[in-house]
């Protein structure tokens, strides 16, 4: 069996600095300045997102009027902003 540090190779900016511009808000969304293809190299889709937006799509059809807002129940740091981001951008 292969150790972890085996099988997962992180990418080099990982170990580096972060910057302001790493991190990103919602109102980047709306002003279009996130770049898509940037956004989704460094995204890992986990099956939370992949439900997300299965969900989210099939009431953007109109298939789906169960319930009408969508809540993200994750604490602090979990991801809620980077999914509506994924979203949003998908939407697009």
């Amino acid at each position: 069996m292969k150790h972890l540090f085996e099988l997962c190779k992180p990418r080099d900016d990982v170990f580096t600095t972060r910057s302001s511009e790493d991190m990103q808000e919602i109102s980047e969304l709306l002003s279009d300045k996130i770049n898509p293809e940037r956004f989704f190299e460094q995204t890992y889709i986990t099956n939370g997102m992949k439900r997300l937006f299965d969900v989210a799509f099939k009431r953007f059809k109109g298939i789906d009027d169960e319930q009408g807002m969508i809540v993200l129940r994750q604490a602090m740091g979990d991801g809620k902003t980077h999914n509506m981001i994924a979203l949003g951008l998908l939407a697009k």
